[in-house]
């Protein structure tokens, strides 16, 4: 597979270091352009108060081939800048945005230019052979994007079996979640209309959105690991019950803004469970690993 690289967009970004539509012919033209140049990942990773998780989560992805990376895109949505401060003679681009999800993942993808974008949450870890599946997954022109399935970094039974059944969800309905790490060719992300401002199920809709245009995603075999604090802090059946009811009211047509009420971003903790040290290992070096689709 050999790809055409794109330019860089615009945007007002601080460095550290360092929609129009379009026919689909443009598309299959782009990816089957012959060039020694593999394609460019930008890596966007969208922040509210991280400051204790950013430095781990860097130093992962500097193991990643330099050559193939685009930039590495800190969005930080907590007006307090505290996670950028954190960020010392790091090689990363850092954007400042108002606080959202969706408007950060705008706001980064709007400072990338790499061909394709990688949206990767802060507590989550990228496996090993990332680049090589990432750019694998392209090899089918009808594929525009996709993600990885998931598990999470608890010896829990119960949080290994939700990891399994969200992967198998994920694959057969190819409508992931965001800490499966999606990731998107940059032009047709552009085109579409990118993440809606929504506070929340914001990956939700764009993967919908991608189906109804007819194109496909693929979901890859590897997994990202994501961290379960969450689930140790609001409580395993309280969070996943919790999660299962959003999930079904946005899909009845409930708003995402009245829905972001029962989502905090700062979860209080509930019944026995604590938070609990997390493993910050890098998962991201490139011993090369298969993936498949759905």
């Amino acid at each position: 597979m050999s790809w055409t690289p794109t330019g860089p967009s615009g945007g007002s970004i601080e460095l550290w270091g360092g929609g129009t539509t379009r026919p689909r012919a443009f598309f299959v033209y782009w990816s089957i352009m012959k060039t020694d140049n593999p394609p460019r990942i930008s890596i966007i990773v969208p922040v509210y108060h991280e400051a204790e998780r950013i430095a781990a989560l860097l130093d992962c992805l500097e193991d990643l081939d330099p050559r193939r990376i685009s930039e590495r895109v800190v969005v930080e949505g907590a007006p307090e800048g505290d996670t950028l401060r954190a960020i010392e003679d790091r090689d990363i681009v850092a954007v400042r945005s108002s606080r959202g999800r969706a408007r950060q993942m705008n706001a980064g993808a709007k400072a990338a230019s790499g061909d394709i974008l990688l949206f990767l949450h802060a507590d989550t870890t990228l496996p090993p052979g990332t680049l090589d599946a990432v750019e694998d997954a392209f090899a089918d022109d009808d594929v525009v994007g996709g993600a990885f399935c998931i598990r999470f970094d608890s010896k829990r039974l119960m949080l290994k079996l939700f990891g399994r059944i969200d992967s198998w969800r994920a694959r057969i309905t190819r409508v992931p979640y965001g800490d499966q790490a999606i990731f998107v060719r940059r032009d047709y992300f552009n085109m579409i209309g990118r993440y809606s401002d929504i506070p929340l199920m914001e990956d939700i809709e764009l993967m919908k959105r991608i189906k109804r245009r007819g194109n496909r995603i693929r979901i890859l075999q590897m997994s990202v690991t994501s961290s379960s604090r969450r689930w140790e802090r609001e409580g395993h059946i309280f969070c996943t019950a919790r999660n299962c009811m959003l999930v079904v009211l946005y899909s009845l047509g409930v708003s995402p803004r009245f829905l972001k009420r029962f989502y905090p971003d700062n979860p209080v903790i509930r019944g026995p469970f604590k938070t609990r040290p997390e493993r910050d290992g890098c998962r991201a070096g490139e011993r090369k690993r298969t993936g498949d689709d759905v």
